[in-house]
């Protein structure tokens, strides 16, 4: 009996161990189970944040940016060759900024004498797109600084064969803002072209003819004539297959031609003859591509020029007329100086003071 009891109680054990494990297969199917869908639900939504955000860069991108892309690039069509010269001159990605660094030589030529040069030229614009009814807007600002043609250097003043040592100007031009469409003249780029191989150009002619911003009778040492006149010849290089890529920008370089009057701080007065800027530069990622000296420059002097203006205004800023508007304010500052050491010179009771200011 006691045999029988002891084989009982060993069935029933190995009935437990059974059960036991049974039960420890059932929670781990179980876990399983769990784990496979947790990983599918995170996979789907994965997949939905993918999808959205594909939706949405798809809806944040430019039209303009790959119209032409699918069925090639016809620069014969006026769309696609204003599309062409819009991703040549800035760029289709959302509100960026397009910097061309320029370079080179500033000449004077007078009759019956050959070129001479007077000043490097080094300088930049920074510029972005808005699309509009009709057309687009280019917004722009750009600067420049003469240097000294012989050592580089910035020059802050300027030995005048006429007028002894000068102040010299620097080019602040802000706005420099203008419209194109596809009716508009090869003045504003984009529908003319040419092509050899894979390289393409695109002009810009810009012809002046307008009053000046400066008279002769009211700055006879600064104006050379009451009429402005001036030429600026613009040509813009690009690869093909750039234009053609999907990015939205392409690189680029330009040249750079202008003939035009004297300076006004030259005080050149009404000598004849004209200036012949002759510079070439590149289209450039960033402004911290811009060389470093003519960085540190804008940073000390005017920081608005580390960006692209937002909105189109005018009219736009030229440098004669931002020589009017800095020789009226210094006119006016001196005025006041004068007003102030005459009425001190006369206090004392002399007028030292007045005749030296």
């Amino acid at each position: 009996e006691m045999q029988r009891m002891k084989a009982l109680a060993e069935m029933d054990g190995e009935e437990a161990d059974t059960q036991g494990r049974e039960d420890e297969y059932e929670d781990l199917r179980k876990a399983q189970c769990r784990h496979r869908a947790g990983i599918v639900v995170a996979s789907a939504m994965a997949l939905s944040c993918f999808i959205l955000a594909l939706v949405s860069f798809a809806q944040q991108r430019p039209r303009h940016h790959n119209n032409f892309f699918s069925r090639g690039l016809d620069l014969s069509d006026p769309a696609d060759s204003m599309q062409a010269w819009l991703k040549t001159r800035l760029s289709f990605e959302d509100n960026s900024v397009t910097w061309f660094w320029f370079s080179g030589e500033i000449f004077e030529q007078r009759d019956g004498s050959k070129g001479k040069k007077l000043f490097h030229f080094e300088g930049f614009n920074a510029a972005r797109y808005v699309e509009v009814e009709g057309g687009y807007e280019v917004i722009s600002r750009e600067m420049g600084v003469y240097r000294d043609k012989d050592s580089g250097a910035i020059l802050e003043q300027w030995e005048s064969p006429e007028a002894g040592k000068v102040d010299v100007i620097h080019v602040w031009n802000d706005p420099v803002n203008w419209k194109t469409n596809l009716s508009r003249s090869i003045e504003y780029g984009g529908t003319e072209y040419t092509q050899m191989g894979d390289r393409v150009s695109f002009p810009m002619r810009i012809w002046m003819d307008k009053e000046s911003d400066l008279s002769v009778a009211e700055y006879p040492m600064n104006a050379q004539h009451d009429r402005y006149q001036a030429s600026e010849m613009f040509e813009f290089w690009v690869d093909k297959r750039d234009l053609e890529d999907p990015s939205p920008s392409a690189p680029a370089t330009v040249s750079w031609t202008r003939i035009g009057p004297w300076l006004p701080w030259m005080c050149y007065g009404q000598q004849q003859g004209h200036l012949v800027y002759s510079t070439s530069g590149f289209k450039l990622r960033s402004y911290r591509e811009i060389p470093a000296e003519l960085r540190e420059y804008v940073e000390r002097h005017d920081r608005t020029y580390m960006d692209a203006p937002t909105h189109y205004e005018t009219p736009n800023q030229s440098s004669f007329k931002y020589f009017a508007q800095l020789y009226r304010q210094r006119k006016e500052a001196a005025d006041v100086l004068f007003e102030q050491l005459r009425a001190a010179g006369l206090e004392e009771g002399g007028v030292g003071l007045g005749e030296q200011a």
